[in-house]
């Protein structure tokens, strides 16, 4: 599989300058600009990684050791000598205006999470985390059913850093959690990650760990729909 990062800004200075802005999977920035060495040569400088919120000076990305790189050479070829430094193999192809724009053009692993006694379920797409899941992470979950279990909680713990919706739910439930009278039970909660939707990712994505698939529920029936 490769490692992508997915273009999600452009800025334009005066004077011809300019600026591109990438994040990965996990949220991570990083940035490249163009600056004039003399009256025609350019070169690049990059930065990161760096979280979306960070605000003040930039850490310095070195590329091959250096700060300016990839002299008199074309916004292409920066990207590249600067993936290649960060161990990215490359900038997906399309621009997203964010993470989610890019989520939405790929897998939609489906899940859910409720708090115990109530029906309501608040749903989000689970792909951020497969992605960057290990496969002892992905057997974990086959393991489990995917639900129910640690596992699958870990599944719409990493989500609540990306989906606000999910971020939101958990806030809910460590309120009332907070405010339980004395001897009363913890609320608990639920993680279900539709069975269909996790197995073709695996498949088509992990075949190293297709041997743990054969375990597992079929993929035509799952956990059902949400």
């Amino acid at each position: 599989m490769q490692k992508l990062l997915f273009e999600v800004n452009r800025d334009v200075f005066g004077g011809g300058f300019s600026r591109r802005e990438y994040m990965d999977l996990e949220q991570n920035m990083y940035s490249l600009r163009d600056r004039t060495l003399d009256a025609e040569t350019k070169c690049f400088q990059a930065h990161g990684p760096f979280p979306r919120s960070f605000r003040g000076v930039l850490p310095a990305l070195l590329v091959d050791g250096q700060q300016d790189f990839a002299d008199g050479k074309d916004w292409e070829t920066a990207e590249r000598e600067m993936c290649k430094a960060i161990g990215f193999d490359g900038v997906h192809g399309k621009r997203y205006p964010s993470i989610f724009d890019f989520i939405q053009d790929h897998i939609n692993i489906r899940a859910w999470v409720t708090m115990d006694g109530d029906r309501k379920a608040v749903n989000f797409n689970a792909h951020p985390y497969f992605e960057q899941a290990s496969d002892d992470e992905l057997r974990g979950l086959l393991d489990c059913d995917f639900r129910g279990d640690y596992p699958a909680d870990r599944v719409a713990e990493f989500m609540a850093f990306l989906d606000p919706d999910v971020a939101r739910f958990f806030q809910v439930h460590k309120s009332f959690n907070n405010n339980l009278t004395p001897g009363e039970d913890a609320i608990g909660f639920e993680v279900v990650v539709n069975a269909h939707d996790a197995l073709r990712f695996i498949r088509e994505n992990r075949p190293q760990v297709e041997g743990m698939v054969a375990a597992s529920p079929d993929a035509s029936e799952g956990n059902g729909p949400r």
